[in-house]
This record gives C-alpha cells, sequence and structure tokens, in this order.
C-alpha cells in the first residue's frame, strides 16, 4: 500500500500461483493493492488444491528427517482428513451346510 501511495512505480500488478493477474494500478488506480493481498491471503483453500502442496511438504519432511516434529504430525492429519472414508468391508453371508 505504501509503494502505491507513493506513485514511484508505473504499475504495480499481483498474480496468484496460477498466474492470473488478481491486480494491476494501471487498470483500478482508485483501489489499493492491499485489499486485493488481503483477499487471496486470506481466501478459503479448496482441498484438492492444497493437498499436493501438503504432500510435497511431507516427503520433504520426511528427505530432512523431520518425522518426529509436531508439524510433521499435524500435515499427516491434515493428509488423513482430506482422503474420502473407506467403505466398510461387508460380511460374508453364511451359507448353510458350511
Amino acid at each position: 500500500e505504501t509503494l502505491h501511495k507513493t506513485g514511484l512505480f508505473s504499475d504495480i500488478r499481483l498474480y496468484n500461483r496460477e498466474g492470473v493477474k488478481l491486480y494491476s494500478s494501471l487498470e483500478t488506480p482508485s483501489i489499493s493493492p492491499k485489499e486485493t493481498l488481503e483477499k487471496e491471503l486470506n481466501r478459503k483453500v479448496a482441498s484438492k488444491e492444497i493437498q499436493p502442496t501438503l504432500e510435497r511438504i511431507e516427503q520433504k519432511m520426511i528427505l530432512n528427517k523431520h518425522q518426529e516434529t509436531p508439524e510433521f504430525k499435524a500435515i499427516q492429519q491434515k493428509l488423513e482428513s482430506l482422503q474420502p472414508p473407506t467403505p466398510p468391508i461387508p460380511k460374508t453371508p453364511k451359507l448353510p451346510g458350511i
């Protein structure tokens, strides 16, 4: 916001991780980039979006031998909660004479 107010830059642009432009001070000079940035940082992240990131972090922590840390355990718990529940195994019907 401070950089926006100074006017030292001709354009301030914000992009998300997918490369989608979220903000341009040339297109919306009356809006502060702070609002756009706060909105993006505080948005709810979908499970399908966060799961690959958590899996990469988990693998790096294993590689660096950090499996005993509370952070590793928290990541594992979150990954488990993102997995669909496994259906119960049906009981085998009893056949007469066996």
